[in-house]
Formats: structure tokens, sequence, C-alpha cells
């Protein structure tokens, strides 16, 4: 190929070992490289994400559906819930069975957070009122 950019080819070769159907799309002319390329990675980070991931936990530390997992808590004996469950206006009701659970798990002076604070769920849930303190005259 005369006054082809060599990274072109380059970038064309990976494709055609890595994504033999991205290079198809490409000989077409139904893709671009760099659009194939983007296809590619964009593949690879889909995978990646679909990949079961293994975590050795610090004892004490619990990983999982939280709804299942508390059910094996004692009340009032906990001093941190974090939690990140998804942030979309779909998924309200796990907000709420968070708050429902945490405040039946934790301690009196624990603290709950959540990885994200959507604008969608901005309402804070307390565990219990405190007492109000009257002063001494």
């Amino acid at each position: 190929m005369v006054g082809t950019n060599p990274r072109y080819v380059s970038d064309a070769k990976k494709l055609a070992q890595e994504s033999p159907e991205l290079f198809a799309k490409v000989k077409t002319g139904d893709l671009s490289i760099p659009a194939a390329k983007r296809q590619l990675e964009e593949n690879k980070r889909k995978a990646n994400l679909e990949r079961p991931v293994r975590v050795a936990l610090v004892p004490g530390l619990h990983r999982g559906d939280f709804r299942v997992l508390s059910e094996t808590i004692d009340d009032d004996s906990i001093d941190l819930v974090f939690t990140d469950p998804p942030y979309d206006g779909e998924s309200v009701q796990l907000y709420e069975d968070a708050a429902r659970i945490a405040a039946r798990i934790l301690k009196p002076s624990g603290k709950s957070q959540s990885g994200h604070q959507p604008t969608a769920i901005s309402t804070p849930v307390r565990k219990r009122k405190r007492p109000s303190r009257s002063r001494q005259k």
C-alpha cells in the first residue's frame, strides 16, 4: 500500500487479529478504522464489566445484596453501613429498603453512608430523633 498511514496499517492488523468481525466491517466500508477501534475498546470494557469479581474481604466486611445479608445481622449491632445502590429513578425502593434496614441494624451512634448522593433521592433519613437537651439554669 502506497501513501497509507503506517498507524492505520498497524491498527488494521491489530483489528484483524483481535476482532475479525469488526475488521470485516472495515473492509466493506461499513466502519472506519477509528470507529472500529472505539467499538473494540467498548466491547473489551463491557466484557470486563461482566467478568466475575473475586475479592478477599477484611473480616467483618460483607459484600452482597444488603436485603439478604441483613437478615443475619442483629439489631443495634453495626457501627457503619456503606451502600452503593444504583442511583436512577427506578431504584428509589432500594434506598428505602437500605434506610429501613440501616435503622434496624445500626447502633444508636452508628452511621449510614451511600456511595452516591443522587439529586432524585436527596431526602436524608434519620434513624432516631435525638433527645432534646434541656439547659439547666
